[in-house]
């Protein structure tokens, strides 16, 4: 049950290498994993086409340099069907969904890739970015209970 439905984000799969979105998320995969989950928020207002072209040309090798693998989405601006559940549908929003084997393993990458850190690349991306929020998402004893 929802206790709270609050900023709740309407959000559909982007894909970066071509009509398809990258990954098919498979809802049976959740309860299997029992790692930390990072979700960042980057707002790039007015700016989102050029945000994804950094992503995708720039920001995702990086991530992958230090493998990474992150999934990435923007807002569904269809109509929401929903409307018991209000949902902030922002077209200068890119999410991106990224898990991690455990808090140590994404203390680890976290080190390694501030320590390689490209002032170039985080300069260019502050430049796109209004915006940015990150969630760290725990697992709690009842998460993947049955």
């Amino acid at each position: 049950m929802l206790i709270n439905n609050d900023n709740v984000y309407l959000l559909k799969p982007l894909s970066l290498s071509g009509d398809q979105p990258d990954t098919v998320v498979n809802s049976n995969e959740f309860g299997k994993k029992r790692g930390l989950v990072v979700i960042d928020y980057y707002v790039a207002n007015t700016r989102l086409k050029e945000l994804i072209e950094f992503f995708k040309s720039k920001y995702l090798p990086f991530l992958k340099g230090h493998d990474v693998s992150t999934t990435s989405w923007v807002s569904e601006l269809a109509e929401n069907d929903f409307p018991g559940l209000p949902v902030f549908q922002d077209k200068n929003l890119l999410v991106t969904i990224t898990p991690f084997k455990n808090e140590a393993e994404y203390q680890l990458k976290l080190k390694q890739m501030n320590a390689d850190s490209n002032q170039k690349l985080l300069t260019e991306l502050r430049e796109v970015v209004t915006t940015r929020a990150t969630v760290i998402l725990h697992p709690t004893k009842k998460s993947f209970s049955n």
